[in-house]
């Protein structure tokens, strides 16, 4: 080896011992803490502007339909009526699902994650699809 290799090998060691101690430094804390900001502030303003997009074209398509001179309250009393329904089921297909997804974790020795997710999205659309049946049945 020459000269120079040997010496930047010993520069690169001494520069790994001198800057990975196990104590974070100022530096790092701050930028994890501002990281940790910046990623809380970005899912805060998505769900913002989702919410806020939401019923702003709500308000514009009820102004739409007023203009056109459609009654609105047989609309928004039909769909108040069966969301206590709609949310009821598909609390309890999840419940299902969670404790399906447990059995199938505990006693088939199945991935947490794969069991409990699947499980609970199956379950969760199978109680959506029986609220379709039961309003499509009931409305006619």
């Amino acid at each position: 080896m020459s000269l120079t290799t040997i010496i930047f090998f010993k520069s690169v060691t001494k520069y790994n011992f001198e800057h990975h101690t196990s104590e974070p430094s100022k530096l790092n804390m701050m930028d994890e803490i501002f990281r940790d900001f910046l990623v809380t502030f970005i899912i805060v303003a998505a769900i913002f502007g989702i919410v806020y997009v939401y019923f702003l074209t709500r308000h514009r398509e009820r102004m739409k339909m007023m203009e056109q001179g459609i009654d609105l309250s047989e609309i928004i009393s039909a769909k108040k009526g069966w969301i206590a329904l709609k949310y009821g089921m598909f609390g309890i297909g999840l419940a299902i699902g969670f404790l399906v997804g447990n059995v199938l974790y505990e006693y088939f020795d199945m991935n947490d994650i794969i069991s409990f997710s699947s499980m609970s999205f199956l379950f969760g659309g199978i109680s959506l699809v029986g609220y379709f049946l039961i309003e499509t049945k009931y409305r006619k």
